[in-house]
């Protein structure tokens, strides 16, 4: 039946061609076109409307009036369109392009190396899905690249780095697992007053331009009168 079938499964069975057309929530289009990029919308049912949240008839006065609250609360302060924001807004700009070649050396390149990710995230407890990100923002998941200013392998490090983490970046196994080992370190040394997932978006930051470059970064917003 229709509600046994996923967004996914039937944007698959399209793209498969077993199907001519799926419909589907255009949010679940957003973010799944990404994995199926030849796919595009045909035309739409009509305006969007408003979603109703039902509850049951047993549900206390007070689960009630929180509901309200917080939509009331959430229009206000804007809560709705920074989690619209966070959760979503990545999906606005498509590039078929780059949608394209991203799934060309997840074909190509990856699936021989997800093993390394999940190995070095069990022993990290970071997400191995987090790891893998991390090497394809740095590397596009070559083993062999090579910046201009130094830094090399699947996660680029440093040779200074690599020597510290007593890895050889330019092996799959070694680079991925040290490269998850930086990340955590980073994470542990930035400044307590650093807070929940912030220390993990700026352990990313410092990943890529350094620790240093983060900190001054965090000295300048401050010194400006602006949230550190």
């Amino acid at each position: 039946t229709p509600s046994e079938v996923s967004s996914e499964q039937l944007l698959a069975r399209v793209n498969a061609g077993t199907i001519d057309y799926a419909v589907i929530p255009s949010t679940d289009f957003m973010a799944l076109r990404l994995k199926y990029p030849r796919l595009d919308i045909g035309f739409t049912l009509g305006e969007p409307h408003a979603t109703a949240w039902i509850l049951p008839g047993t549900s206390r006065l007070s689960v009630d009036r929180a509901l309200i609250n917080f939509f009331s609360r959430s229009k206000n302060n804007g809560l709705r369109k920074s989690l619209w924001y966070r959760y979503y807004a990545l999906y606005e700009h498509f590039d078929f392009v780059d949608a394209r070649a991203f799934l060309r050396r997840y074909d190509e390149r990856f699936l021989p190396l997800r093993q390394y990710f999940v190995d070095a995230g069990t022993a990290t407890g970071m997400d191995w899905r987090l790891l893998a990100a991390l090497s394809y923002q740095e590397s596009h998941w070559d083993p062999d690249a090579r910046s201009p200013t130094g830094v090399r392998g699947l996660m680029m490090l440093t040779r200074s780095t690599a020597d510290q983490l007593q890895v050889s970046r330019m092996d799959p196994q070694q680079a991925v697992a040290g490269g998850a080992r930086y990340l955590v370190e980073l994470r542990d040394r930035l400044p307590a007053s650093i807070l929940g997932d912030d220390r993990l978006w700026f352990a990313l930051a410092a990943y890529n331009i350094g620790l240093g470059h983060v900190e001054d970064a965090r000295v300048l917003t401050q010194a400006r009168g602006g949230n550190a």
